[in-house]
């Protein structure tokens, strides 16, 4: 059970960014009563292993193992992780993109959803999003990566 329940709170386990796509960090993701009610049935998770987090009955999971380093490459799991958001929004569910702290590796993965659903540059991109979770900061690696990142190469995956 997570202690700080208002998602208004800069301190909340996890953000509404755009209806249906949440960010958050891995207490979110541990906590099945709040997943069960803001209704996620999707699950991504960005961690350096898995081995303390449980999987509960109903909820779909995609997980990428990857460091929050600035040697971690995110465009070798980038296309993996749309494909998942953009499944689980047209099929109407809800998502949860999560690492350990909701920090840097799972907002450059919604980072990057958002700059390839709706065109934006990284800065539009992160301001949009830190205006929803104020917490946010991607390491230096994950910006320059997204900074540089041909988003028309990505439209593919959420068609």
């Amino acid at each position: 059970m997570i202690a700080n329940r208002n998602m208004d709170s800069p301190y909340a386990p996890m953000h509404e960014i755009e209806p249906g796509l949440y960010l958050g960090d891995m207490d979110a993701a541990r906590d099945e009563e709040l997943l069960r009610e803001y209704t996620i049935t999707y699950v991504l998770g960005i961690l350096d292993n898995f081995f303390c987090m449980p999987k509960f009955e109903g909820i779909m999971y995609h997980r990428i193992q990857m460091a929050d380093s600035f040697q971690s490459n995110i465009e070798d799991h980038l296309s993996e992780a749309l494909g998942f958001i953009e499944q689980a929004r047209k099929e109407g569910h809800n998502v949860l993109v999560h690492c350990a702290a909701g920090i840097s590796r799972s907002a450059s993965f919604v980072i990057a959803y958002m700059m390839v659903k709706y065109n934006m540059q990284y800065d539009n991109a992160r301001d949009f999003v830190r205006g929803k979770r104020d917490c946010i900061m991607p390491n230096l690696g994950f910006r320059r990566q997204l900074e540089d990142l041909k988003i028309q190469e990505y439209k593919k995956f959420l068609n």
